[in-house]
């Protein structure tokens, strides 16, 4: 696998109060793309499992697929960020658009402000919104007749079930708070609380995967202590 980079970014003082950044990158990615771990349920005409219909399958195991995804990606990215000091405190502001040949796009918002207390303290309240279509590709399950013939042939090139390649929401909220130790040092500890919500396909109506979550949510918090000098 190669993967080739390119980044052209500019940044221009705007002002004595604020500071804008511009960056477009492209990279390029060849060779081998699948997760060879994961794998996509098969189902039937009538949405029950499919059993593996070759010889060997004495013991009547379900017939699972490995998923292939395409040999190449090129992603695009278009980012910019904003700095704005007022009288004391900074905003920072940011966006980033990328879409790649798979078929994902995906838009990224993030906004910092930082309050400062004084005595060489500050909070720093943290709002991030993310949001993504799915891939081309992207199957939580493969239909016979559809995606696979009867003898268990794929009929198509390239699926995944990862979820990473679904669409889904994802906020982020959080929280810093510094102490500035001495001139070039400080003490910060920061929690921030990420949400990620599915827009999976429906599932089957009948069948083993009825009622099932295609697509899981996320959710997850953690804590942050740093130290910089």
């Amino acid at each position: 696998k190669t993967v080739t980079d390119v980044l052209i970014g500019v940044t221009q003082v705007l002002n004595r109060h604020a500071i804008m950044q511009v960056n477009y990158s492209m990279s390029m990615a060849n060779g081998y793309q699948s997760d060879p771990y994961k794998l996509l349920t098969v189902i039937d005409a009538s949405n029950n499992l499919m059993l593996d219909p070759s010889p060997e399958n004495d013991e009547g195991y379900n017939l699972y697929l490995f998923e292939a995804r395409p040999d190449s990606r090129t992603k695009h990215s278009l980012y910019t960020q904003l700095k704005y000091h007022l009288t004391e405190d900074v905003i920072d502001a940011s966006y980033r658009f990328t879409t790649d040949d798979w078929g994902i796009s995906s838009h990224t918002l993030d906004l910092k402000y930082r309050w400062e207390l004084g005595h060489n303290m500050y909070l720093e309240p943290h709002v991030r919104w993310y949001t993504q279509n799915e891939a081309d590709f992207y199957k939580p399950y493969l239909q016979v007749g559809t995606d696979v013939s009867a003898a268990g042939v794929p009929l198509i090139t390239e699926a995944s079930a990862d979820s990473r390649l679904g669409a889904f929401d994802a906020t982020t909220f959080g929280l810093k708070y510094g102490i500035g130790l001495g001139k070039d040092s400080e003490l910060n500890f920061r929690v921030e609380q990420y949400t990620q919500t599915a827009s999976a396909p429906a599932a089957p109506l009948t069948g083993p995967l009825a009622g099932q979550t295609m697509q899981p949510d996320l959710s997850a918090m953690w804590v942050q202590v740093g130290y910089s000098f």
